[in-house]
């Protein structure tokens, strides 16, 4: 299990990384903070497919930009404390959390691509 900031970031990026190939552009790639969002479309609106960044220390994943479903919250247990949005502050991140990362990330895919976003 990891706990270290550093660790934690770098392993959620790696997750993160594949969907900058899929269509998503890495809007900020630095030792701190990683997003990835949609394309500037300007007949779309631009929106955040995923987030990673430290703050005080402290790691924080935010997934999409609307308030997330309780189903979906629910899927993200393992990942850390909910803020009641769409993010969540990661202490520790197991083998289960990433798991669980990485299932969310591919549906979130699927719903990017299936309303014409990616």
């Amino acid at each position: 299990m990891e706990t270290s900031s550093i660790e934690i970031f770098q392993t959620i990026r790696a997750s993160m990384q594949p969907y900058a190939a899929m269509g998503f552009n890495a809007e900020i790639n630095s030792e701190n903070e990683y997003k990835l969002s949609t394309s500037e479309n300007p007949n779309l609106k631009n929106r955040q497919f995923c987030k990673v960044y430290i703050q005080n220390n402290q790691v924080y994943c935010c997934l999409f930009n609307d308030k997330l479903p309780n189903d979906m919250v629910q899927n993200l247990k393992e990942l850390g404390k909910f803020d009641g949005e769409n993010c969540f502050l990661v202490n520790s991140f197991s083998e289960l959390s990433k798991m669980e990362l990485e299932e969310i990330l591919s549906v979130g895919y699927k719903l990017f691509k299936f309303k014409h976003w990616v």
